[in-house]
């Protein structure tokens, strides 16, 4: 009995001992559960905070990779602008010591496969920036946009021409002669009905028109009318030049576009000391205004006396000024310009022109006298020239005297 109480104490302590070894095994097992829950949860911070680090420097390098491409664009950009710049604005002594160094700028000359004209045009260089709400000089409008960024549609976009806020319907003037091609929508790139035309190596395009007429022209006559057609924002005009030798656009050039918003400047661009509102006034102030056509020596004629397509219709008096000047410019100026008179004479010799007709005018007395400078005798011809169907008429001999007072200054 004493034994089996020994036996059952001993069997208690190693009870007891291995119960505290299993309590001190499980304790340590939970800190080492819990050590290991803190590390896991801390490698996964330390992963997390690594992968926002390659994130954000992923980022900060698609950030300096787009700025570099951005500036490294825009440097080309305006690296560009000021090369044509200089190269425009060049003085003669650096051209001289810089061969290469060329003008990239029309030259004035008629396109090829048309004739030369005794009108000759050498555009000025474009000079200085037209600047928005700028008055284009010369005429009634404002520059609305111009060369450079801007913003249209919401999106900021780089512009290459001058915008001139024009109301729908009014007319483009040729500045010289030239070849004009219509453009489609889905040839202007967006900028609705276009013209364009060559001059030199040059290509000066007109978008957003409402109308367009192709054909061979001289200067000063209509060939297109603004609008509102393409992508636009309003009725206006959009001017822009490319140089077709690079495929680069260059500046547009400013009398180019005064000019052709100008018939009268356009005019006396062609011909040299010619007043053409003065001579027009004069021819206006014999012709009188007619709107409606009335028959006038085997033609149907209208407005100050042009050509009309027929009986019927009429014509308003800005168009009909319009037609005189265009008339004048094809028939008479070319004969009377290479003369180098004082705008008084060639005002007298256009009025008597457009009234006997640019055949009869080249063979007169009067312009072989003008050639000759011999201008008293010159002027004394005018008056043979009063008869109509054999008969003196007192209207012919009024106008031959006032354009003989107006020859000789009086």
């Amino acid at each position: 009995m004493g034994n089996q109480t020994k036996d059952n104490s001993a069997a208690l302590r190693a009870v007891e001992q291995l119960y505290r070894e299993v309590r001190e095994l499980r304790a340590v097992t939970d800190a080492g559960f819990t050590q290991l829950g803190a590390d896991v949860t801390a490698l996964r911070k330390t992963q997390a905070d690594t992968e926002r680090k390659v994130s954000a420097t992923a980022a900060w390098n698609d950030l300096k990779f787009d700025a570099i491409t951005w500036l490294t664009l825009l440097s080309i950009i305006l690296a560009s602008q000021v090369y044509v710049s200089a190269v425009r604005n060049a003085p003669d002594w650096l051209k001289a010591m810089l061969p290469g160094l060329e003008q990239p700028a029309a030259d004035g000359s008629a396109p090829a496969g048309q004739p030369e004209s005794k009108q000759v045009v050498a555009f000025s260089r474009p000079g200085e920036l037209l600047r928005k709400g700028a008055p284009l000089e010369g005429t009634p409008y404002t520059i609305s946009s111009t060369v450079g960024w801007r913003h249209v549609f919401g999106a900021k976009d780089w512009h290459e021409g001058y915008d001139v806020s024009t109301p729908v319907g009014t007319p483009l003037y040729t500045v010289l002669p030239v070849e004009v091609q219509c453009l489609t929508e889905a040839q202007s790139g967006g900028g609705g009905i276009g013209a364009a035309y060559t001059v030199g190596n040059e290509r000066h395009l007109w978008l957003h028109l409402a109308s367009c007429t192709p054909g061979t022209y001289s200067s000063g006559e209509q060939f297109a009318t603004t609008g509102n057609t393409g992508r636009s924002t309003g009725a206006h005009l959009d001017y822009r030049v490319k140089d077709m030798a690079s495929g680069e656009w260059v500046r547009p050039y400013a009398d180019v576009l005064r000019l052709t918003l100008n018939p009268d400047a356009a005019i006396a661009q062609a011909n040299p000391g010619i007043d053409a509102p003065g001579m027009v006034e004069l021819i206006k102030s014999f012709e009188g205004f007619h709107p409606k056509p009335y028959w006038d020596y085997q033609q149907w004629s209208w407005g100050f006396g042009t050509r009309a397509p027929g009986a019927n219709g009429t014509i308003d008096q800005a168009s009909a000024e319009r037609e005189l000047l265009a008339y004048l410019e094809r028939n008479c100026l070319p004969a009377i310009a290479p003369l180098g008179l004082a705008e008084h004479q060639a005002a007298a010799l256009a009025s008597f022109c457009y009234n006997v007709g640019p055949h009869q005018f080249v063979g007169s007395d009067t312009y072989r006298h003008a050639q000759a400078g011999n201008h008293a005798a010159a002027a004394a011809a005018l008056l043979n020239w009063t008869k109509a169907g054999g008969k003196v008429l007192p209207g012919l001999v009024k106008r031959r005297e006032k354009e003989r007072a107006v020859y000789l200054g009086q």
